[in-house]
């Protein structure tokens, strides 16, 4: 029997998965965070809290998380790794902010909801395919 060698293609893009998913958290628990906001100060419906300096910045890690999750993924050849990754990291990233002395009551909800609820579908897909190996298996 040979051992499973992976080619480093492989570990690239797992690598690359890992690394943007960290980035897709962070940028989650800030952008949660900062709440509600206009860059402006205002919105059609009226006054609005001015977003914090550094918000298009989360917003930036957001987006890098998100495609980069996707080509990491793709790159490793292993595209079901998409979905659990993604919503592992948007739901510990939001959970994050339960910890943060910085958060009111309000936003510490809003994160142990959306993230336990992002968090908990995210063991979907390795739960059906243990179940699908589970039953080949037997």
């Amino acid at each position: 029997m040979t051992a499973f060698q992976p080619s480093a293609r492989l570990i690239a893009g797992i690598a690359m998965v890992l690394f943007t998913v960290i980035l897709l958290g962070v940028g989650i628990h800030h952008l949660i965070a900062g709440g509600t906001c206009s860059s402006t100060g205002y919105t059609r419906y009226g006054p609005a809290p001015k977003c914090p300096s550094g918000t298009g910045l989360w917003v930036a890690f957001l987006l890098v998380g998100l495609l980069g999750s996707i080509l990491g993924a793709l790159l490793a050849g292993r595209p079901n790794l998409v979905i659990p990754f993604m919503f592992a990291g948007i739901g510990l990233g939001a959970l994050t902010l339960v910890l943060d002395d910085n958060s009111g009551a309000d936003e510490r909800t809003f994160a142990l909801i959306f993230g336990g609820a992002f968090l908990l579908s995210a063991l979907i897909v390795p739960a059906i395919t243990l179940h699908r190996w589970w039953q080949a298996r037997t």
